[in-house]
């Protein structure tokens, strides 16, 4: 639901794009490529393939200007991918990766013979795989931002969602940021090999809609209400179109107006009750809030906020199970840190 581009120690995902090229790539004391690395398998199929097919054509426009498509593949944005698989798909030299048609979609051979040769499989039972989730530094699913992504070593226990599916482009099942560490429910029961509207790694879906509560005003303690997704104001109509279809795909509203929300909705209305601005007025002439020192008002609020397990800014929220759902009903519809 956010934007991610760096972790928390501030490393930009670019530089960590270049670091896992390199990773996928290992190269010996004598520069030649190790045998275990996507180049070497590339070259291999090369040697082994004549110049004659159109399979051979593929691996050699990879391989062509020191591998400079390869290693755009790899390390490219999300636009930079996109404008890659147009121009494969317009190739006409090239097979078919797969056949079938949307929700049904078969790999043809040659579309599993590349994949085999990216190391899709062998590369989620290995280290790097979870070298690039600890890298990455995501604790909770980028699409839901309720489940929660585990590394119990030396198992990463969630899932890598193929944003652009690696049964329609296996060439870019690893790329960099076609890999999203994902919860399995997002992965498997939602999005399988549908294509998604959102990238996580370059647009946010917090900046188009914010959670709220319908009816406007209710007394928790005993009427039923509906939680909400709606628009922030001056969203242009394509995001709009783009974050519904975000929303629907990954059923969003229907999973946050489970019990556990519920619960949480009235947990942030007793916390409201308990700093109404009258109190929050007292705080601050009395500058203190149990043992701590307020300085001033964005001083009490960000201690309300930790001490009533709410997160006072996006840095939090996107590293929190149900961060921004709670940041935005604590913010926007009760009010209690602002």
């Amino acid at each position: 639901m956010f934007k991610y581009d760096k972790n928390k120690k501030k490393q930009l995902f670019r530089d960590i794009a270049t670091q896992f090229y390199e990773k996928l790539n290992p190269q010996k004391k004598n520069k030649a490529y190790h045998k275990h690395s996507i180049i070497h398998r590339l070259d291999q199929r090369i040697q082994n393939g004549g110049n004659a097919s159109n399979k051979n054509y593929f691996y050699q426009k990879l391989s062509k200007s020191n591998y400079e498509l390869l290693r755009s593949i790899i390390i490219g944005s999300p636009q930079k991918l996109k404008t890659i698989k147009e121009e494969i798909e317009a190739d006409q030299n090239i097979p078919a990766f797969f056949s079938g048609t949307n929700g049904n979609l078969k790999s043809t051979p040659f579309g599993e013979e590349v994949l085999e040769m990216f190391g899709y499989n062998n590369f989620r039972k290995s280290e790097k795989s979870r070298w690039l989730v600890e890298n990455l530094d995501i604790p909770v699913c980028p699409y839901c931002n309720y489940e929660p992504l585990l590394i119990v070593p030396p198992k990463t226990l969630c899932d890598f969602d193929h944003f652009i599916p690696k049964v329609m482009a296996p060439y870019l099942s690893m790329s960099f940021y076609n890999l999203i560490p994902s919860c399995t429910i997002c992965n498997q029961r939602y999005k399988g090999d549908k294509l998604a509207y959102i990238h996580p790694y370059s647009q946010s879906l917090d900046s188009i809609v914010e959670f709220s509560i319908k009816p406007d005003r209710v007394d928790f303690s005993s009427e039923t209400f509906n939680i909400i997704l709606s628009y922030r104001t001056g969203v242009e109509p394509s995001q709009v179109k783009n974050a519904q279809e975000n929303l629907n795909l990954f059923k969003i509203v229907g999973r946050y107006n489970c019990e556990l929300f519920i619960k949480e909705v009235k947990r942030l209305d007793s916390v409201q009750k308990a700093y109404p601005e009258s109190r929050k007025m007292e705080l601050l002439d009395e500058k203190l809030i149990g043992k701590i020192i307020i300085k001033d008002k964005c001083d009490l609020l960000r201690v309300i906020a930790e001490t009533s397990s709410i997160p006072f800014n996006e840095d939090e929220a996107k590293r929190e199970e149900k961060g921004k759902f709670k940041m935005d009903l604590a913010k926007d519809y009760f009010k209690i840190i602002v």
